[in-house]
């Protein structure tokens, strides 16, 4: 493995085209440098987004329009919310690559600077989601239709019918073409992953940011590809992990009612027990392995795209007030009294 790989900020100029396993090695030594501080930086996206949807979760018990205002609420969160949260994960996980603090106020850095930007590249995948949402309410139409047809309005004559067998087949093929819809999904979400990160190298732009996530998956597919099926493999192996810790409480609680002389009670309030736990675990972990994630990404984008690993820790666009003209007589300002450019 060459030097630019075996430390968690290298030096020098990006190798031709860095490997995922390679990014993905650097990206686990750039969180273990500082594990807490960036682990807190996704704890506080993750509990954000969750506290948020939460919320509109609560107006589901409103009648009538309850669902239509949770439904609201979910989809303003998803567009006007999580997108500049995730850019500004990505700004803080660069600063601390770059050789700065993780300071947890970088996470909201795009609500200053990238806002609309990372609203209009998060359309995408919103139409993405839209898209498998909208296949699954047709293919849950068509089944209950056709049993409904069927069965003249009876379900329960379902398995008394001869031809029941037909019904359970069209049933299977619509959950296979479910599952090729969620993993087309899935492959289409992969060509979207650098949309957020890419906002940081051209702001004012809206469509640029798009066009190059686009380009570089599908320059590099299969290593994005490999990267992503990782993750989503220690997504998995994290739920597992959490569902063990769960399902030992509630299995607790079921002991207590059966063999240990218990109430009904105290099993409800074990399982309840369980299942927060398993939120709570699964929750804990995903943090770290969203800002691997992350961070993986960004030492990708920037080799593919042929730019150092590491760079200056400060933009030009984040002085905050531009410097005064300098009276007749008197030297310029120097570049760093310089404020943001147009259109920064």
């Amino acid at each position: 493995m060459s030097e630019v790989t075996s430390t968690p900020w290298p030096q020098g100029p990006p190798p031709p085209s860095l490997r995922a396993c390679e990014g993905s090695g650097m990206a686990w030594r750039l969180l273990k440098s500082d594990f807490w501080r960036l682990w807190l930086l996704a704890l506080v996206m993750n509990a954000i987004v969750f506290g948020t949807g939460l919320v509109g979760q609560c107006f589901g018990v409103v009648p009538l329009i309850g669902g239509c205002i949770s439904a609201t609420v979910g989809l303003a969160m998803a567009l006007f919310l999580q997108p500049a949260l995730e850019a500004g994960l990505f700004y803080a996980i660069r600063q601390k690559i770059d050789g700065a603090d993780a300071k947890v106020e970088n996470l909201f850095a795009a609500f200053r600077w990238r806002y609309w930007e990372s609203v209009v590249g998060q359309l995408p995948a919103i139409a993405v989601g839209m898209a498998v949402g909208l296949v699954l309410v047709v293919m849950v139409l068509v089944v209950v239709f056709v049993v409904w047809g069927m069965t003249n309005g009876n379900p329960e004559e379902l398995l008394n019918r001869s031809d029941a067998a037909t019904l359970w087949v069209l049933i299977g093929g619509c959950a296979l073409a479910l599952l090729a819809v969620v993993v087309a999904a899935w492959i289409c979400q992969l060509f979207l992953v650098f949309i957020l990160l890419a906002i940081w190298d051209l702001p004012g732009k809206y469509w640029e940011p798009i066009a190059t996530s686009l380009s570089l998956v599908k320059a590099h597919f299969w290593s994005v590809f490999g990267l992503g099926i990782r993750f989503l493999l220690m997504v998995l192996a994290a739920f597992v992990l959490a569902a063990i810790f769960g399902g030992a409480v509630a299995g607790i609680g079921a002991l207590a009612e059966t063999d240990w002389h218990g109430t009904p009670t105290t099993f409800i309030i074990c399982a309840v027990i369980g299942a927060l736990l398993l939120y709570v675990v699964l929750g804990l972990l995903m943090c770290g392995v969203l800002v691997w994630y992350h961070a993986a990404l960004i030492y990708l984008y920037r080799s593919w795209r042929g730019q150092p690993l590491v760079q200056s820790v400060r933009f030009p666009w984040e002085v905050d007030e531009p410097a005064a003209a300098a009276p007749p007589g008197e030297p310029p300002p120097s570049p760093g009294d310089v404020g943001p450019p147009q259109g920064a």
